[in-house]
């Protein structure tokens, strides 16, 4: 029952997040979590702040003006998928740049099919008699009976 309870206090602080557009005509408050799209001209225009071929951008909102964001960079994700994490430096994004801002968001839904799926995985494991039951119990002397 220990087990399942560390299990479930881990899953559940961790949680699963997903991304969500920015209703429009809203302004996130600063340290709002969000994805910024850029343009292929943007990608192009920030590379010599963000890295070449980058896609993605993701932070925390420093503030948000007419023409700009800024963002405390936590990761960028290139074209290729790959991706770079950041520790917070601040990047301005001008608007123009920008194809879409998402918000990252915690997912009820995201969160409980892996908590199910922990403990499921936990009955399962504990019903064949954990290690024991999955590895023997390790006093085989190797002479059949």
């Amino acid at each position: 029952m220990r087990a399942l309870s560390i299990a479930l206090l881990t899953v559940a602080a961790g949680g699963c997040y997903s991304y969500t557009p920015l209703a429009a005509n809203t302004e996130p408050k600063p340290a709002t979590p969000l994805r910024v799209e850029l343009t292929l001209t943007g990608g192009d225009s920030l590379a010599r702040f963000l890295g070449p071929s980058v896609q993605m951008v993701d932070g925390k909102l420093v503030q948000m003006s007419p023409s700009a964001i800024e963002l405390g960079v936590t990761q960028v994700v290139m074209y290729s998928g790959m991706e770079q994490y950041w520790k917070g430096e601040t990047v301005t994004v001008p608007k123009p740049y920008v194809a879409k801002i998402e918000e990252r968001t915690f997912s009820w839904t995201k969160t409980g099919l892996l908590t199910a799926v922990v403990v499921g995985a936990m009955v399962a494991f504990q019903s064949a008699g954990g290690v024991q039951g999955i590895f023997g119990s390790g006093n085989h002397t190797g002479n059949p009976q």
